[in-house]
């Protein structure tokens, strides 16, 4: 599937593009959602104008869902999209609230429907942005995940990360007996499906970096955990490693997308190896003095985080990628968990359990500025967006003696630990992971 993006300006006889930021400050701890209008985007006929309003409401979800924007009330708007296109009464949105203006209308020409649209600055009285998108009809909610990323950049000066995936494990049944498939849906709940079966209890799905089509995880298959890597496209599974003696399991991909790091359980020890996607072949990384787990790559591929008890109790160690020159960075009270190194390098999310409550929580790279984002009953798994703005997590209720509680749910953060929200799934979820962008 591909996306054609046009310079809107160079198709229209619109006044040209300036280049003024909104300037909106997103690193702050407390942030009041920015106001934006965003009139119901016409179409030129019948099947446009159904498309125009669902990827209106897509766009205003996606800017909302990131805490940062807030649609106002469109019942209090003072001109249409097309009036506002052609010419919008600045003054008078600026007396409405607003700080910018989106409009935009849709067409749909044989198989293809197009968007058309303009970002204008309320405080500047200037057009920021304005861009033509085309895609197949089928493909028709990526566009408005596609605008939402281009407004957001524009007004943050942060990549977008609304066009992208989420897998996670897809739970049901009660807590003794818990069926769990690998699932898949848009950032937003939307297009959700299955990837396996059931037969087997899945773990630990992670995306390739390299390749947004490509999920590592964990299967157990004849009560031996196994890990296998899938194609969201085609469907299509694969052994990593083949057989042999013990147990793989907590994988993950190197930057590049050319390896995978992981767990490998054997005679009491866990140790870190690295599997070369290409040759086939296993290299050990960490010696078979502890239990470590949970790697996780640096976004340049030269080092590697991970959690280990080689000092008595779970904390989080940084070393290079072949294994030398181990740290260890966490130095608090309380057993730290499941690290993950951001895209953008600047921080590493972890759980960290202490006094018998866990909390989801952020350092920076080298183990100073630890800080919490939110804590819960149970709380595991961070995840990142692919701009490394957001932390996806699991969360678990409780159980009770009569076998009720336990649910577990999937939430996302922000880094300054606003914006909480829960994600809407058909069923239990646990085990979240973010792809990057996806590819037109």
């Amino acid at each position: 599937m591909r996306i054609f993006i046009i310079a809107f300006s160079a198709l229209m006889a619109f006044a040209s593009l300036s280049h003024a930021e909104l300037n909106l400050n997103v690193t702050q701890g407390q942030l009041d959602p920015m106001p934006f209008a965003l009139p119901t985007m016409p179409g030129n006929n019948e099947k446009a104008t159904t498309h125009g309003a669902n990827i209106t409401q897509i766009i205003a979800s996606d800017l909302m869902s990131s805490g940062l924007f807030k649609r106002l009330n469109p019942q209090s708007y003072i001109q249409s999209a097309t009036d506002a296109m052609k010419a919008p009464q600045y003054s008078q949105w600026k007396v409405l609230g607003a700080q910018a203006l989106i409009a935009g209308d849709c067409t749909t020409t044989g198989e293809n429907v197009s968007v058309r649209f303009r970002l204008f600055d309320m405080g500047t009285q200037t057009q920021s942005l304005g861009l033509e998108m085309t895609v197949h009809q089928s493909d028709w909610q990526r566009l408005g995940h596609k605008i939402a990323d281009a407004i957001y950049t524009k007004m943050t000066g942060e990549t977008g990360y609304f066009d992208s995936k989420i897998a996670y494990v897809s739970e049901s049944g009660t807590p003794k007996d818990r069926k769990r498939r690998l699932a898949l849906m848009d950032t937003d709940g939307k297009n959700h499906r299955f990837l396996t079966d059931g037969k087997h209890m899945v773990l630990s799905p992670r995306f390739s970096p390299a390749n947004p089509d490509v999920i590592a995880f964990l299967a157990f298959v004849n009560h031996k955990a196994r890990v296998y890597l899938v194609n969201k496209k085609t469907g299509q599974q694969k052994l990593v490693g083949g057989s042999f003696p013990g147990m793989t399991f907590a994988p993950r991909f190197s930057p590049d997308g050319k390896k995978l790091t992981m767990s490998y359980a054997n005679n009491g020890k866990t140790i870190l190896s690295t599997f070369d996607l290409e040759s086939g072949k296993f290299s050990q990384v960490t010696s078979p003095i502890a239990i470590d787990t949970s790697p996780s790559y640096s976004p340049d591929g030269t080092k590697i985080v991970f959690m280990s008890d080689r000092g008595g109790k779970p904390q989080i160690y940084t070393m290079n990628a072949d294994g030398t020159n181990p740290q260890r960075i966490s130095f608090g009270p309380g057993s730290y968990t499941a690290p993950c190194w951001s895209p953008r390098g600047d921080y590493i999310a972890f759980i960290k359990k202490l006094g018998g409550e866990f909390y989801l929580s952020l350092m920076h790279a080298d183990g100073s500025g630890e800080r919490q984002l939110t804590k819960g009953f149970f709380v595991d798994t961070p995840a990142w967006s692919p701009n490394g703005r957001v932390v996806v997590f699991m969360v678990q209720s409780q159980s009770s003696k009569d076998g009720r509680g336990g649910e577990t749910h999937i939430k996302t953060i922000d880094i300054t630990g606003n914006f909480e929200r829960q994600l809407v799934t058909p069923q239990y979820a646990s085990d979240p992971s973010w792809s990057p962008l996806l590819v037109d």
